[in-house]
């Protein structure tokens, strides 16, 4: 269950950004690989999952959404609680959270809704679970009899 990892990822109510690394370090990357699976699998998890994310990250008043700042802070707390690190991988991220702000700008609103969150959540963790298969890959091909 990756509820508890990801309720730290939640600028409102997590640690402090230094104490993020040592959260993801409690989860081994194949667990962290098939509960990130499991979870996109699953639309209805999924979307209950990122919806627990966002009621506890908000910061508005009325409809407006999350800001781009608090976005961008969940973004980052999220790549700090999974684990991520690899740079093209937090490249593709970047390019997520960009496209995320832009439309913010684009349609001159102050935040984001739950819906685009939803959907920016579930891109970062898609990239974060290929990180975690190539990583398993690597290892299980260097465990392999030469």
């Amino acid at each position: 269950n990756l509820r508890p990892l990801l309720q730290v990822c939640s600028p409102t109510s997590g640690p402090p950004e230094g104490e993020l690394a040592a959260q993801s370090l409690q989860v081994p990357e194949l667990v962290l690989a098939r509960e990130l699976s499991a979870l996109l699998a699953d639309p209805t998890a999924l979307s209950e999952e990122c919806s627990c994310l966002y009621r506890a990250s908000e910061d508005r008043e009325g409809d407006e959404g999350l800001s781009v700042e608090r976005l961008y802070g969940i973004t980052q707390r999220l790549i700090f609680c999974l684990g991520s690190r690899d740079p093209e991988v937090l490249d593709r991220v970047a390019q997520v959270y960009m496209a995320a702000a832009s439309g913010v700008a684009r349609r001159g609103s102050v935040g984001v809704g739950e819906v685009e969150f939803r959907g920016l959540v579930a891109a970062v963790l898609t990239q974060i679970l290929r990180e975690l298969m190539l990583h398993a890959d690597e290892a299980a091909a260097a465990d392999a009899p030469g």
